[in-house]
């Protein structure tokens, strides 16, 4: 039997920032899309989840390190409510087969139901071996998320 590391999860602070980006480099090596890695861009794009209102960003660790993170939007559109949108969700191979990715889902959920958001939407785009996207879709599934159509992309060249 697999052993099961109890992970904690928390929201990301402005000091977490630079470990967030030192991190993503090891998501754009494991997707398969071929881009070159922007540390200015990750860097941004992680300084905008923590410090935006409606956005966050919730990390796993074990044993203080960040094993695992979760970047959330809440978008209010044409409606009454705010949809969210789980943006990234990613578990570092130091956190795979812990409990970070359970954890993570769960506080994702949470923070949707505090900012009383109608749906959550999740998509499984990451470009990764299909045995790491399948556990990510078996995971939302299990959280209770409900597929509603394709997702369709194209890659311009």
């Amino acid at each position: 039997m697999k052993k099961i590391t109890n992970s904690t999860v928390r929201l990301a602070l402005p000091d977490d920032a630079s470990e967030i980006v030192h991190l993503t480099k090891a998501i754009n090596e494991e997707s398969d899309y071929g881009l070159v890695y922007n540390e200015e861009n990750s860097f941004k794009y992680i300084y905008n989840h923590i410090y935006y209102d409606g956005c966050a960003i919730a990390v796993a660790e074990k044993d203080d390190e960040i094993i695992g993170y979760v970047i959330l939007a809440r978008s209010l559109e044409y409606h009454d409510r705010p949809f969210c949108y789980i943006g990234k969700f990613f578990v570092f191979l130091s956190g795979r087969r812990t409990d970070a990715s359970r954890k993570l889902a769960a506080y994702a959920l949470k923070w949707a139901k505090e900012q009383d958001c109608s749906h959550v939407f999740a998509t499984a785009t990451a470009g990764l071996e299909e045995k790491e996207q399948q556990l990510f879709i078996n995971l939302m599934k299990k959280s209770g998320l409900v597929e509603h159509g394709p997702v369709l992309s194209l890659k311009m060249e």
